[in-house]
């Protein structure tokens, strides 16, 4: 069943509002393809933007406020957008260039390495976040601003609702950023950042056994029930099963005309149940709550951190208090740099000389740090 409406969108509160005239095509679907005696029945709609309107509104044409004060808005948000996608790209940019450096310098100084993980150090995924952040906002505004000046399409409209809907997800995400500076605020940040990696090895197993129950649903029960009926909405209904709700729904809508179906709809329901509720979703929570644990003893005991060469490196650094003492100046002195660098190079082929391919890189900066002409120096 196919039928147009026609409405007229008009608010008397703005001085400049115009009629606004819309055109919505409604489709109702009665879906009995199966022959199940489950008639699905669908309805969409499909909303589009007349520009001419009949008749004829007497109002005085002029400048709303609230008009104004929108357009003015949009265009500083825009701006702020723009500065901001500038720097953070430009800050990725050299945090890269410093990465590539940092490469070469620990191959040709150190003949060490880095992983990957110390690689990805120089990766800020804040601002990554930011960067997807400012382009989402940018063009979802540039569409409110099209849609604001009549161009109106229900792509368009559906498209500028997904941009700016996702950008202010994460604009309240990127403020968890700040809470970083501080300890106590910071346990979610780094409980997420240390279960992430134990997090996808276990989905990865959990999801092959979740595709499993999925396939045998939608294949058994799909032509007994309204919930299993496509491979979607199987998978709806087994993710509303798996956090407990419309569970005796799904009972229900299971025809009961056929034993069989019944009986095997009963068990198949009882065991993915018991099966991710009881177990994947238990597993699930102790993976997290022991990196929680972890973190927590680092924060509450002063455990050690996680090494790794960079880290190292950088902490080898003196303070900044020391940094300003006569001796630190003369040995990072213009005229000392050229004995600095013969220095490293000699430390370098000694220790290199000294050590086998089997020593890790900390026992190797170790061996520098022994062979260092003064205990602050820092290359």
């Amino acid at each position: 069943m196919n039928f147009k409406l026609r409405t007229i969108h008009f608010s008397p509160k703005s001085g400049d509002q115009k009629p606004e005239c819309y055109k919505i095509s409604v489709s109702i679907v009665f879906d009995n393809s199966r022959h199940t005696g489950q008639v699905h029945i669908g309805l969409s709609t499909v909303i589009s933007y007349v520009n001419v309107c009949n008749g004829r509104v007497i109002k005085g044409v002029g400048l709303a406020v609230d008009t104004l004060i929108m357009g003015v808005t949009d265009v500083i948000v825009l701006l702020l957008c723009l500065f901001s996608f500038v720097l953070c790209l430009r800050a990725l940019i050299k945090a890269h260039l410093l990465k590539n450096r940092a490469i070469d310098y620990f191959e040709n100084q150190f003949k060490i390495k880095i992983s990957v993980s110390d690689q990805l150090e120089f990766l800020n995924l804040w601002y990554v976040m930011i960067v997807i952040n400012d382009v989402l906002i940018i063009v979802g505004t540039v569409s409110k601003i099209s849609i604001e000046f009549r161009d109106f399409d229900n792509s368009i409209f559906t498209l500028t609702g997904i941009l700016l809907g996702m950008g202010a997800l994460l604009v309240y995400v990127g403020v968890l950023r700040y809470f970083g500076f501080f300890n106590q605020y910071n346990v979610l940040i780094l409980t997420m950042k240390k279960s992430i990696p134990n997090m996808l090895r276990f989905m990865s197993c959990a999801i092959v056994l979740y595709v499993g129950f999925l396939i045998a649903g939608w294949v058994i029960i799909g032509p007994y029930s309204m919930k299993f009926r496509t491979l979607g909405e199987s998978s709806e209904a087994l993710f509303s099963l798996m956090n407990g709700d419309d569970m005796f729904a799904t009972f229900y809508t299971i025809n009961d005309s056929n034993t069989t179906i019944k009986v095997f709809g009963t068990v198949y329901i009882y065991c993915f149940v018991s099966m991710f509720i009881y177990v994947v979703l238990s597993l699930f929570i102790a993976i997290i709550m022991d990196a929680y644990e972890v973190v927590k003893d680092r924060y509450s005991y002063g455990l050690s951190m996680e090494h790794s060469v960079l880290k190292d490196f950088v902490a080898t650094a003196p303070p900044l208090a020391d940094m300003n003492s006569p001796m630190a100046q003369a040995q990072f002195a213009p005229q000392a740099l050229l004995n600095l660098g013969r220095w490293v190079m000699l430390a370098c082929r000694a220790c290199s000389a000294s050590f086998s391919t089997t020593n890790t890189s900390t026992e190797l900066l170790a061996c520098l740090l022994v062979k260092s002409p003064s205990e602050s120096l820092w290359w």
